[in-house]
């Protein structure tokens, strides 16, 4: 599929997700971000899980073969903000310069490109700018500080079943307050992201349910949905 394809796949799920929501809440990306602020007061205060009604366990997935996945304990509505996705950011500029290293040869920077453009970790922004979620001590650490950054641990579904979470990047403005939560960081320490890319559940999620997000965002599988 073609990147606009993909990006108009995307931009699909989120109008008929606002469409669920609407009843609800009068201003839908308002009610994410303001779940993004939640989840980072609750934090500073040192509440580790910000929701009430479910938490979120990391164990063997129901997909054979598939290593681990994340399970939902509890039960959460259509539009509730689940996990972020973490990692290592990757804008053009940066790319731009480990191709350059390639070129003269560089064997770590040849290797790491192959990490990030081949790797099973790697998120693919709509902007273009890239996560590499290959689990380091780096994310390890960003584990610690934000218990919700397991969107590298979430699979894709099985074959023939819709996903039930949309990921969404969202633009965001850290500050001093919130810097200790960022999802991301950059090989250059005066980069700070300006999105944040945060999980919704796409319908009602039960008890025991694994969490899944398509990962090419195929129209069809999200075809009437």
């Amino acid at each position: 599929m073609s990147i606009p394809k993909v990006i108009e796949a995307k931009a699909q799920c989120w109008v008929n997700l606002m469409h669920r929501m609407q009843c609800k809440h009068n201003d839908p990306v308002k009610f994410v971000k303001d779940q993004i602020d939640n989840v980072f007061v609750c934090l500073r205060n040192d509440i580790r899980q910000p929701w009430n009604d479910w938490t979120l366990e990391v164990k063997t997935s129901s997909i054979v073969d598939a290593g681990r996945g994340v399970f939902l304990s509890g039960n959460c509505k259509a539009g509730r903000l689940l996990c972020m996705y973490s990692g290592q950011l990757w804008r053009d500029a940066d790319i731009e310069q480990l191709c350059t290293a390639v070129s003269a040869d560089d064997n770590n920077a040849h290797l790491m490109l192959d990490q990030i453009l081949l790797g099973q970790y790697t998120y693919a922004r709509s902007n273009g700018e890239l996560i590499d979620a290959t689990p380091c001590t780096r994310l390890h650490d960003v584990l610690r500080s934000n218990p919700l950054c397991l969107g590298y641990c979430i699979n894709h579904p099985p074959k023939d079943s819709i996903p039930n979470l949309l990921p969404l990047d969202v633009s965001y403005a850290f500050t001093p307050e919130t810097m200790p939560y960022i999802p991301t960081w950059s090989a250059d320490p005066a980069v700070i992201d300006e999105h944040i890319t945060v999980f919704l559940a796409m319908r009602d999620i039960n008890d025991g349910e694994e969490l899944f997000f398509d990962y090419e965002l195929d129209a069809v599988e999200y075809e009437g949905y």
